[in-house]
């Protein structure tokens, strides 16, 4: 479950005119039940006793409750010896070299694997900040830790502020702890629970007025929806994506580093049961292979609920794709020849994944995996990811790829349909044509 930061604009009326700028996508980690347990961490107070359940400490002493008062502080589970953790540790320090001085403390959580080389490899890679051994894991337990590398922070007062954020917010998370008075952060409480008694009367409002109103009669597209302007789709907030993924998929241009728009070209054989309206909506594919379990076995359910929580902004679609531009380790290593999987071969495969099924999303016959062709790398060796999806806005824009089942999925989704132009346009025409059908 995706948590925003929690202050944002739309607040102004709950007097918070006097508390600073804010980052309002704090991307976490995790899903299901553990982010619902990691969400509940979060805005209680962190106990400074948990410092003691670390020993070994080595580039600073250990933190005390006098020590870290009135201090924000970035907390990073790592293991040097894994990459993944190498790179964590590498933000770590430039957060510290760039926020230091403003009073920030890094604390490094180093595995009890490991530990005794931990010193060297950080004197060798330059790391400054306190690290210690967590020999019992107890202070991950505590966290609710489960792997590395993670990062968690606690604000000036003394809160648990954002429990296992992503590597794509951890600056965005410091500069809002760090920037913000020991007064704000312990204002956070209260303002969390109006926001929250606030949007729980909003959503009962909205439940009672969804009980008057079949969607099913709307016409997919009313007929006062005017299609917004190329101006709305550049000023527009899309979501923020993992920069080395997105390079791999040529949705960051190589010299410039930026992102750049580029189109779907997703021109499939067929659909099941029926081509989804997709205009006034942003599209979601997945892609999956019926010899591929991982790539449908829990996302299909998943990606029914998507589609029925959202039936008019979302367009939902199952590509069904070669097995070599999904997963080319497995065609190079089978022997019934899949690695020149023609559509011949696949269709009648599809065709008897479908029989006994039902779907309340739609599937779509993408035999010469037209899905791909608009991204760097497709066929052999690619690595898309799995279970992964690219949500592509109204305007055919593909605007986000990586996994469904991380927390980062909810958030591009939320982002997309709070910012894509002409699905704001097709809700106001379907208000429009509510309220005149009264």
């Amino acid at each position: 479950m995706i948590r925003r930061a929690l202050i944002v604009a739309a607040l102004t009326g709950l007097a918070l005119a006097s508390l600073p700028p804010v980052h309002a996508d704090i991307i976490r980690d995790s899903s299901g039940q553990r982010r619902a347990e990691l969400d509940r961490l979060e805005l209680t107070k962190f106990s400074t006793e948990s410092w003691s359940k670390l020993s070994g400490w080595f580039n600073g002493a250990a933190p005390t409750a006098a020590s870290t008062d009135g201090k924000a502080i970035l907390i990073m589970s790592f293991s040097t010896w894994q990459p993944a953790s190498a790179k964590a540790a590498g933000i770590a320090q430039a957060m510290l070299t760039k926020y230091g001085a403003k009073g920030l403390i890094v604390i490094g959580v180093h595995n009890k694997q490991g530990f005794d080389s931990a010193a060297a490899d950080a004197k060798a890679k330059g790391w400054n900040f306190p690290i210690a051994n967590d020999p019992a894991g107890e202070f991950r337990s505590a966290l609710k830790i489960d792997h590395d590398p993670q990062f968690y922070f606690v604000d000036r007062a003394g809160h648990l502020r954002y429990a296992a954020v992503a590597t794509s917010s951890v600056e965005e998370a410091c500069a809002e702890v760090v920037d913000e008075s020991r007064e704000q952060a312990n204002d956070l409480p209260r303002i969390r629970k109006e926001r929250d008694d606030k949007a729980n009367a909003d959503k009962r409002k909205t439940s009672n007025i969804n009980n008057t109103v079949d969607l099913s009669t709307l016409p997919p597209v009313p007929p006062g929806y005017i299609p917004p302007s190329a101006a709305e789709y550049k000023i527009a907030e899309w979501p923020k994506m993992d920069k080395e993924l997105a390079e791999k998929w040529g949705l960051i241009d190589g010299q410039t580093k930026k992102f750049k728009d580029t189109k779907i070209a997703f021109t499939p054989m067929g659909y099941f049961p029926a081509k989804p309206e997709l205009q006034g909506r942003a599209i979601v594919i997945y892609l999956w292979h019926p010899d591929v379990v991982e790539s449908y076995g829990k996302v299909m359910p998943q990606m029914d609920l998507l589609q029925q929580s959202h039936q008019r902004d979302l367009a939902v679609i199952g590509a069904a794709i070669p097995i070599a531009s999904l997963d080319s380790a497995r065609a190079n290593n089978n022997s019934n020849g899949e690695k020149d999987e023609t559509p011949e071969k696949l269709r009648p495969k599809y065709l008897s994944f479908l029989s006994n099924r039902t779907f309340k999303h739609a599937l779509a016959a993408d035999f010469a995996g037209t899905s791909l062709s608009s991204v760097i790398g497709t066929g052999g060796g690619t690595g898309f990811p799995l279970p992964g999806a690219m949500i592509v806005s109204s305007d055919g824009i593909i605007r986000w790829i990586g996994w469904t089942n991380n927390a980062d999925f909810k958030y591009a989704i939320d982002q997309i349909l709070a910012s894509d132009p002409a699905v704001q346009a097709r809700r106001r025409a379907d208000r429009a044509f509510i309220e005149k059908a009264r």
